[in-house]
C-alpha cells in the first residue's frame, strides 16, 4: 500500500472546505458557527487502513493517457493520405490512357470498377493498421487492468478461520459498556500474547547467559485459551456453506489471531489423555474425522487436556484465561454438536459456574472479570431454565455488583427469578401430597409466578427509546411462504413468517427482548401447572389460568417469531424499507448479511416456541425451517438437535408432576434429553482440589446472607 500522508481526523465538511477541524463529537465547532449540518467522522479503522485501488488504477490511466491521444491523432492523417494517394493514382492512370494511341488491340479504358480496384487496395492496409493499434491499446489496457485488480490471496484455513470466528461471534460493546459478545477476547489474548513475547525473551536471555534452555518459559500458560480459540474457530469455519471442502494446510494445528502456533511452549500433539481420547472418539462419530472439522476436533482435545491441567495448578486456575476456555469449549459444543446425546455443553457451563463461585468477588474488581462475570451470569441462566435446577448461590448473588447496562441486568433478573421459581415449583409437584398445607403452598407458588409476570411486563414497559423496535412491514401469506395454495406451502422454507416483521436496533437488543419472552412463557407454564395441579382431577384447561395463559403465550410467541427475520438479515434485503445507520459493531468484517451470533442468539427462544403448547402446527413448521437455516448457513450444528425435539410444555410437565402415570420422568429438564447419551468424563475436568472450593463456597454464602461481604465491599 501506498503511503499518502497522515489521514486527517477532521469531518467531512472542514475537509471539503480546507479548514482546520476542531474535532469536537458528535459535531464540531467550524460546522456549528458556520450554521452546516456536520456530516461526523470517518471511522478509525478506515483511517488506518484506505483502499487505494481506484487511485492506483486513476494514475495507471493517467500516464497511457498521452499515448492513447496520439494513437487517435494518427488516425485522421493517416486516412486522408491513404484517400489522397489513391485519388492521385486514379488520375494519373486515366491521364496517361487519354494519351496513348488508340491500338486495334486496345485494352478497355479504365473506368470507376479500376478506379475502385485501386482504392480497395489501399482500404484493407488502412483498417488492418487502425485495427491493430485498437487491439494494442485493448491489450494494454486489459494488462494495466489485471495489474491493478486485486490477486486472489490463498491464506492458510488456519489464518482464515479466526477473522471469520472473530466477524461473526465477537460483538464489541459501546462507549458506556453496554452490550457485547465475547468482547473480552480479544483483550485477554492480546494480554496473554505479551506475557508469552516477554517469558520468551526472558528465556533467550537465560539461553544465551547460561546456555541452557529456560524449560518451555510461560507459553504453556495461555495455550488453554488459544486451543479453545482455535477450536471454535476451525468448527465455524468448517461448518460454513462449502467450509468443510476449503483447502486446508496440510501442517500445523492452526493459530490463534495469527501469532499462536509460533510461540513458545504451545501444545503440540503428544500422547492424549483419557478426556482426549473421548472426544476424538466422539469426532469420528459425529463426522470430524478429517479435514478442518478433524483439526477443529483435536483442537477441542488439546483445549481439554490444557484446561484440566490448569485447574489443577493452584496458582492458574483464578485466571480470566482458563474461565474464558471453558466458556468457548461450551461454545464449540452448540457449534459442532450434529446428533442427539453429543452434547456436552451443560458441563461446561457447571464448570464455568464453579469457576466464577470459587473467584469469589474479588474478580469484580477488574473490566475482564466483570465482563466474564456477565457473561457466566448469561449462560447460566440458559442452563437454569432448561434444566429445571435453581441459580447457585440465589439469583441476588448474580446480579449484586455486576451492573453494566441496568435495562439488561434487569431482565437478567427476572429471568433467574423465574429459573429459581421453576426450580421450586418442579421440587413441590413432583413430590408434595395432595394436603391442604400443599394446596395453599402450591397456590403461593402460582401467585409468585402471576406476579413476576407482571414485573416482566412492566420492565417491556419501561424499556429506553433506544431499546424500542419497531414494526418493518407485514407480509401476507402469499407473499411470505412458497407454495400454490394454503394446503401446498410450506412453512419450513418460508423466510417470513406470515405477519409481523420487527426490526431493532442490533442484534444484542433483541436477544434480551426475546430473553424477556421466554421467561414470560416459562411463567405461564408455571402457572398452569400449579393451576393443574390445584384442580385436579377437573380438567385444567377450564381454569381462567390457562385461558389467561394461551392469550399472552400466543401474543409473545407472535413476537419472538416477528423479531426471527431482522436475525437472519431477510431487512438487509429490503432497503427499500429499513436503513440501520448505526451498525451492530461487530469486530471485523462486513455488517450486513447474516451473522453466525445472530443465529446463536435465536436458538433458546426458536427452542422455547416450538415446545409450546400454544404453537401452531404452521409456527412449529417454520420454526423447524429457521433452525435448519441456522445449523445449515450459520454453522450452529445445535440447532439441528433442537429441531428434533418432541416435546409439549406445559402439557408434558403436567403429565410428569404425578397427575397420571409417569412417562416423562425427565420432562423438566430439556438440557438432559439433549445430551443424555453423551458419555464423556468432562464434568470431573472441572473438579478442583478438595481444599480448594467448598469451604469457601459455604464461607461465601454465609457471608452474603448476612450481608456483611456487601457492606464491607461498598
Amino acid at each position: 500500500m501506498v503511503y499518502c500522508g497522515k489521514p486527517s481526523k477532521g469531518c467531512q465538511m472542514c475537509r471539503t472546505r480546507r479548514i482546520k477541524c476542531d474535532e469536537t463529537k458528535p459535531t464540531c465547532n467550524q460546522c456549528a458557527k458556520a450554521r452546516r449540518q456536520c456530516p461526523g467522522y470517518k471511522d478509525e479503522f478506515d483511517l488506518v487502513l484506505r483502499n487505494e485501488n481506484f487511485a492506483a488504477k486513476r494514475r495507471a490511466l493517467k500516464l497511457t493517457a498521452p499515448r492513447r491521444k496520439k494513437a487517435d491523432l494518427a488516425e485522421p492523417s493517416s486516412a486522408s493520405t491513404s484517400s489522397s494517394s489513391s485519388s492521385s493514382s486514379a488520375s494519373s492512370t486515366s491521364l496517361s490512357s487519354s494519351s496513348s494511341p488508340p491500338t486495334p488491340t486496345a485494352s478497355p479504358p479504365l473506368s470507376t470498377t479500376t478506379a475502385s480496384t485501386t482504392s480497395s487496395t489501399h482500404r484493407p492496409l488502412f483498417f488492418t493498421r487502425n485495427h491493430q493499434q485498437q487491439q494494442d491499446d485493448y491489450s494494454q489496457r486489459q494488462q494495466i487492468r489485471l495489474a491493478l485488480s486485486p490477486t486472489p490471496i490463498h491464506l492458510p484455513v488456519e489464518d482464515l478461520a479466526p477473522c471469520h470466528f472473530v466477524s461473526n461471534f465477537v460483538l464489541l460493546p459501546r462507549q458506556d459498556g453496554s452490550r457485547g459478545w465475547l468482547e473480552y477476547l480479544i483483550p485477554l489474548m492480546q494480554s496473554m500474547q505479551q506475557t508469552q513475547q516477554q517469558s520468551h525473551q526472558k528465556e533467550m536471555m537465560t539461553m544465551t547467559t547460561t546456555g541452557r534452555g529456560g524449560g518451555g518459559g510461560g507459553g504453556g500458560d495461555m495455550a488453554h485459551l488459544f486451543h479453545a480459540f482455535n477450536a471454535c474457530a476451525l468448527a465455524s469455519w468448517g461448518n460454513r456453506v462449502g467450509g468443510a471442502s476449503f483447502p486446508s494446510s496440510g501442517s500445523g494445528t492452526g493459530t490463534a489471531l495469527g501469532s499462536v502456533s509460533s510461540g513458545p511452549g504451545v501444545v503440540r500433539g503428544g500422547d492424549m489423555s483419557r478426556v482426549e481420547t473421548g472426544i476424538a472418539g466422539g469426532a469420528a462419530r459425529m463426522g470430524g474425522d478429517g479435514g478442518i472439522l478433524g483439526k477443529a476436533f483435536a483442537e477441542y482435545s488439546r483445549a481439554l487436556k490444557a484446561t484440566q491441567a490448569a485447574l489443577t495448578d493452584p496458582e492458574r486456575w483464578r485466571s480470566d484465561g482458563v474461565l474464558a476456555a471453558v466458556l468457548l469449549l461450551g461454545m464449540f459444543e452448540n457449534i459442532s454438536a450434529k446428533q442427539m446425546g453429543t452434547l456436552a455443553w451443560g458441563s461446561h457451563i457447571e464448570g464455568a459456574i464453579q469457576l466464577v463461585k470459587a473467584r469469589g468477588r474479588s474478580q469484580l474488581r477488574t473490566r475482564l472479570g466483570v465482563q466474564l462475570f456477565i457473561a457466566v451470569r448469561t449462560q447460566l441462566i440458559i442452563h437454569t431454565l432448561t434444566t429445571g435446577t435453581a441459580p447457585a448461590m440465589g439469583a441476588d448473588w448474580w446480579i449484586q455488583d455486576a451492573v453494566v447496562e441496568p435495562t439488561a441486568t434487569e431482565c437478567q433478573r427476572l429471568s433467574l427469578k423465574a429459573g429459581e421459581l421453576r426450580a421450586d415449583v418442579t421440587r413441590v409437584l413432583g413430590s408434595a401430597a395432595r394436603t391442604p398445607e400443599n394446596i395453599e403452598l402450591v397456590q403461593s407458588l402460582m401467585r409468585r409466578a402471576q406476579a413476576l409476570d407482571k414485573e416482566v411486563t412492566v420492565w417491556m414497559c419501561s424499556v429506553p427509546e433506544a431499546w424500542r423496535y419497531r414494526t418493518l412491514c407485514w407480509q401476507s401469506h402469499n407473499l411470505a411462504v412458497p407454495g400454490d395454495s394454503s394446503s401446498s406451502s410450506d412453512y419450513s422454507k418460508a423466510e417470513v413468517f406470515p405477519g409481523r416483521v420487527d426490526v431493532y436496533n442490533d442484534f444484542w437488543v433483541a436477544a434480551v427482548w426475546n430473553s424477556a419472552r421466554t421467561a414470560r412463557l416459562i411463567l405461564m407454564s408455571i402457572a398452569v401447572r400449579c393451576a393443574a395441579w390445584v384442580c385436579s382431577p377437573v380438567d385444567y384447561r377450564t381454569t381462567p389460568e390457562y385461558a389467561t395463559a394461551a392469550r399472552l403465550c400466543v401474543d409473545t410467541i407472535a413476537d419472538i417469531l416477528a423479531s426471527v427475520p431482522y436475525h437472519l438479515g431477510w431487512h438487509t434485503k429490503r432497503r427499500d424499507f429499513f436503513r440501520n445507520e448505526d451498525g451492530t459493531a461487530f469486530a471485523c468484517g462486513e455488517e450486513d448479511g447474516m451473522k453466525g451470533l445472530a443465529g446463536y442468539f435465536l436458538t433458546w427462544p426458536l427452542a422455547c416456541v416450538m415446545t409450546q403448547d400454544y404453537s401452531t402446527d404452521a409456527q412449529r413448521a417454520y420454526v423447524r425451517g429457521r433452525l435448519h437455516h441456522i445449523g445449515d448457513e450459520l454453522g450452529i450444528k445445535y440447532a439441528h438437535i433442537i429441531a428434533q425435539l418432541q416435546v409439549r410444555v406445559p402439557s408434558m410437565l403436567i403429565r410428569s408432576d404425578g397427575l397420571l402415570a409417569k412417562p416423562y420422568p425427565m420432562a423438566h429438564n430439556f438440557e438432559k434429553l439433549l445430551s443424555s447419551r453423551f458419555d464423556s468424563p468432562l464434568t470431573q475436568a472441572y473438579t478442583l482440589k478438595e481444599r480448594q472450593l467448598p469451604q469457601q463456597w459455604t464461607m461465601q454464602q454465609e457471608q452474603f446472607q448476612q450481608g456483611d461481604e456487601w457492606a464491607g465491599g461498598q
